[in-house]
């Protein structure tokens, strides 16, 4: 790979940072800030995210390392066959992520323009748009994430921090859980955490072979998961609160 097809750190981290705000991160956030109490959740969100931004920063190295994709790495770890099943699970739970992504973003779409503008479409036409709308921009290729990302990640954040801040002085407490929230211990609280992005950080070579160096790869990864991410879920958290 040339010089001038690699991206540096902060590219890399926006787009890791962008695939961490989603509406199954928010309800994790807020399911756990509602069991935990917002202190004990927070304490919960950084322990949980530095565990994935270790592994996250060991895959980005390798894929860094290797400028392979995640298929050719499972194809050198475990073989033909063994690849096969590997790459078809991570298969079937990307499916699965992007399927929860397409119906959020169609669900709320159909939501915003039919209260704002008043169209009657039907819902799934929404969903099949914003289906279509995600395939072109990853059949584009990663300088096409990369651009979507460069706009579309601050926007996400101002977003959730104009929730957070809108809602903070109506939190009763930081130590409280909220009444009637299920109960939750700290380490299902964790494991939740760390499953909520544990497919990202398998296919986390895609992304981080397009990096500069291990160097960019890595402080991109552990920046993005161990100290962005952590504070994404607290401020998702406090609404729910």
């Amino acid at each position: 790979m040339n010089a001038g097809e690699t991206l540096s750190g902060l590219h890399i981290a926006l787009v890791i940072i962008g695939g961490t705000i989603g509406m199954a991160v928010f309800l994790v956030s807020a399911q756990i800030g509602g069991a935990l109490g917002l202190r004990g959740a927070s304490a919960a969100f950084f322990v949980g995210c530095t565990i994935l931004a270790v592994m996250g920063s060991l895959t980005s190295y390798v894929g860094a390392k290797t400028r392979q994709t995640t298929y050719q790495l499972c194809t050198r770890a475990f073989g033909g066959n063994g690849a096969r099943l590997v790459n078809t699970l991570i298969a079937l739970s990307l499916i699965g992520w992007f399927g929860v992504i397409s119906n959020t973003l169609g669900s709320l779409s159909d939501f915003v323009f039919t209260r704002l503008y008043g169209w009657e479409v039907p819902q799934p036409v929404y969903i099949l748009l914003s289906s279509a709308a995600i395939v072109v921009v990853t059949v584009s290729g990663f300088r096409g994430i990369d651009r979507v990302a460069l706009w579309m990640t601050p926007a996400m954040l101002l977003l959730v921090v104009y929730a957070a801040t809108g809602s903070i002085d109506r939190v009763p407490s930081w130590d409280t859980p909220v009444a009637g929230a299920p109960a939750m211990s700290v380490s299902a609280a964790i494991s939740a955490v760390v499953g909520s992005y544990i497919a990202g950080v398998i296919i986390q070579p895609d992304y981080s072979r397009f990096a500069r160096n291990t160097r960019h790869a890595v402080i991109a990864a552990y920046a993005a998961l161990g100290i962005c991410f952590p504070l994404v879920m607290v401020l998702a958290a406090i609404p729910g609160a």
